[in-house]
């Protein structure tokens, strides 16, 4: 998002009307399948690198969490009376700006430099014997979010602890907005939660904030999401 702009003054509209709003957690979800063999576990990451690269003109990265785990190599289930070390890694995609709260305690944090996420976590091999180490979730701890028919520089945003006007970004693309904010401090604008255990890899991507969930024309880029990942081999998951 370069040679962008955030403009932090200013009146706000938008197709939702007046505010938005923050949903009780987790918010409205559109959830997806994809097997992945527990031979191919390394593909998992490149997976989710393809999600975002697809969500591009909707939703955008800024900071992922990975979490590893020892899995059994032969039935691809997690071993959690294995302890490991540091298994938890967050990935930098782009600094927040300073509206965006993200708690990275006791997190290792590497920055992505345009390269892949599977690069960005150094494979480990210090599993026991009948074992491996593998990315069993991540969740996206913070992204920026397109906003549909918006005009303004501030989206007013009802969170549980009150109103918040939150300022937003203007590029070539459109209109972005970004979180989570100190008022809604696990739930930025579009969330993506995703478990990999016995040789299945389950998505959600969740509209957090409600321009994308309450109105045609956020409800639209969902949909386009949807069918970008359908196309791309995942299967929509009606049953969870």
């Amino acid at each position: 998002m370069s040679g962008s702009v955030w403009r932090p003054w200013g009146a706000a509209r938008g197709a939702w009307g007046a505010t938005a709003i923050v949903h009780e957690f987790p918010g409205p979800a559109t959830r997806f399948r994809r097997a992945v063999p527990i031979e191919r576990h390394r593909d998992v990451l490149a997976l989710i690198d393809d999600v975002f690269t697809a969500l591009r003109t909707f939703v955008r990265p800024l900071v992922v969490e990975v979490t590893q785990v020892v899995m059994d190599s032969a039935l691809g289930l997690p071993r959690p009376s294995v302890a490991l070390d540091a298994a938890s890694v967050t990935i930098m995609y782009e600094i927040p700006s300073e509206q965006v709260v993200v708690n990275l305690t006791g997190l290792t944090t590497v920055p992505a430099e345009d390269r892949p996420m599977a690069a960005c976590i150094a494979p480990r091999h210090d599993a026991p014997p009948g074992n491996l180490i593998a990315a069993a979730s991540g969740w996206l701890m913070a992204s920026a979010a397109r906003l549909p028919s918006f005009e303004g520089d501030l989206l007013p945003l009802e969170a549980r602890t009150g109103r918040v006007n939150v300022p937003v970004r203007h590029d070539s693309s459109g209109v972005w907005v970004a979180g989570p904010l100190r008022e809604t401090p696990t739930q930025p604008p579009i969330g993506a939660y995703w478990s990999y255990e016995g040789g299945v890899l389950d998505l959600d991507i969740v509209a957090e904030w409600s321009p994308w969930s309450d109105d045609p024309p956020g409800a639209y880029l969902v949909q386009q999401a949807t069918l970008a990942l359908v196309h791309s081999g995942w299967t929509l998951d009606l049953d969870r």
